[in-house]
């Protein structure tokens, strides 16, 4: 799909929502903030949304204020963008305003969305969806001929940029993504502040986690694959929750001899299940035997039933990507 056909949806659209996915990381925030303040300059009536009570406040620092709902509108909009969903449940709740939408976008960077809206922008070479986001704001902003793109915006697409890219690290990282980086340095972003923010200052309560973490890490397989569980009782225990968890399996592969890593976390109805891989190695592959996906390297999915049953059927499946 051309970067035209969103430009036109958007420029035609009198109402527009804009929707990040549950369990929200920078990126899906990163991207939905810097199109909602984008959408902002060009006088559109927008709002953003997430099913959460946690982490949706993740990126407040960057704006000083909290602007994403996460109650559902009863509205019928013009234009529903869902930014980094790659599947319709990641929505939660707040599909219904997608269902309802007289048009929808997706803008996704998971190599296994399926393509679920009437339009989708979907580059799985990109790091991340704020990357592909930069991408299509600095066209829009071509077609209006005026820069619109300011020192807001561009923050948010780097704390999204910087997450999803594990600050450069990730495999995914590549010459188009450190050009964006670059292009939203020069339009003043303070990038140490965000880093800081984002990575150095962590709260003691997930120190706390992050220990029950690499308490419970089991290796299997000569050391090739590591495993840890997350359940209530250390939510509990450490006075964390979901919005906690994130970077946590990070811990898991960066084990010396550890190739592929599985984070268990006990959620609402069953268990939210995280993978990681080194660079050769495909987890989205693992992730689709369970009807989950994401990207080669790193990818998800949900799983209910008996725990040990549960990580047995993950043993066995990450087996077979060794």
């Amino acid at each position: 799909m051309d970067k035209s056909i969103i430009y036109n949806k958007i420029d035609k659209a009198s109402s527009i929502a804009l929707i990040t996915h549950v369990n929200p990381d920078g990126d899906t925030l990163g991207a939905g903030l810097a199109l909602y303040y984008f959408l902002k300059k060009l006088q559109k009536k927008v709002s953003i949304y997430c099913d959460a009570t946690t982490g949706i406040d993740r990126l407040d620092f960057i704006s000083g204020e909290s602007v994403i709902s996460n109650i559902p509108s009863s509205e019928i909009f013009d234009l529903v963008i869902a930014v980094d969903i790659a599947e319709t449940y990641r929505m939660g709740s707040m599909s219904v305003m997608f269902d309802k939408a007289l048009d929808t976008i997706v803008i996704d960077h998971h190599i296994s969305n399926p393509c679920f809206a009437k339009y989708n922008y979907i580059i799985p070479e990109a790091s991340s969806t704020c990357e592909i986001t930069f991408d299509i704001l600095e066209y829009i902003e071509s077609q209006y001929d005026k820069d619109i793109i300011d020192t807001l915006i561009a923050s948010h697409l780097y704390a999204g940029l910087l997450t999803d890219s594990g600050a450069f690290y990730y495999p995914s990282t590549t010459a188009d993504t450190h050009r964006v980086a670059g292009e939203l340095h020069k339009l003043g972003v303070n990038t140490n502040k965000i880093y800081t923010v984002l990575f150095k200052n962590v709260p003691f309560n997930k120190y706390l986690l992050k220990n029950v973490v690499m308490s419970k890490t089991r290796l299997y397989d000569d050391g090739r694959i590591g495993m840890a569980v997350i359940t209530r009782q250390d939510f509990e225990d450490t006075s964390t929750d979901m919005s906690h968890t994130e970077g946590l399996i990070n811990m898991i592969q960066d084990i010396d001899t550890v190739q592929i890593s599985i984070l268990i976390t006990q959620a609402e109805g069953g268990y939210k299940i995280s993978f990681r891989s080194v660079a050769e190695l495909d987890v989205n592959a693992v992730a689709g035997m369970f009807g989950g996906g994401g990207h080669k390297n790193a990818s998800g999915c949900r799983l209910s039933g008996n725990i040990y049953e549960i990580m047995d059927k993950l043993l066995y499946a990450a087996r077979t990507a060794l």
